[in-house]
């Protein structure tokens, strides 16, 4: 079980990550009688799923084609972050807050967190649909290199309060 976030023996230091848009806080365990321990990192906003098809160059209009390859990865800023965190795990303990649909990929959120050493007993889980992008990757001839990305809001947004 994780610690509460409002215990009296944690000193809290907010750093907003503006170049990812998300907001990381880092929360530092220290007490009067013990030396300072690992931080304890809290990540809040979205997680998701990126469905990345990558293609030799950009559809035109109503062309039909098909991609060279399909990954399916874990996506958005708040886990991005978190997961890059996670895998400094001796570093750092890294927790996230957010929410995700009891769908499957919900379910594909919460295992790819876990995997990278993120703490997800504050993840919300809702009825409905989790977030997912598909992002087409296109790198054509000329070495030309572009990607777009098409985002579904989840079906019940993050709110805290």
């Amino acid at each position: 079980m994780s610690e509460k976030f409002d215990t009296p023996t944690m000193t809290m230091l907010v750093r907003r990550n503006m170049w990812n848009a998300g907001i990381a806080l880092a929360l530092l365990t220290t007490s009067c009688s013990q030396a300072m321990t690992v931080p304890r990192i809290l990540s809040v906003g979205i997680a998701g799923v990126d469905f990345i098809a990558s293609v030799d160059h950009f559809p035109l209009p109503d062309e039909k084609m098909r991609s060279s390859s399909l990954l399916i990865e874990g996506g958005g800023n708040a886990a991005n972050t978190a997961c890059a965190i996670g895998r400094l795990n001796e570093y750092a303990q890294v927790d996230i807050v957010t929410a995700v649909g009891n769908d499957a990929n919900g379910n594909t959120i919460v295992n790819g967190l876990k995997e990278n050493n993120v703490n997800v007993d504050n993840v919300e889980r809702y009825e409905g649909n989790s977030p997912f992008s598909y992002v087409i990757a296109s790198n054509d001839e000329n070495g030309d290199n572009s990607r777009t990305c098409i985002h579904q809001p989840a079906t019940c947004e993050l709110s805290i309060g």
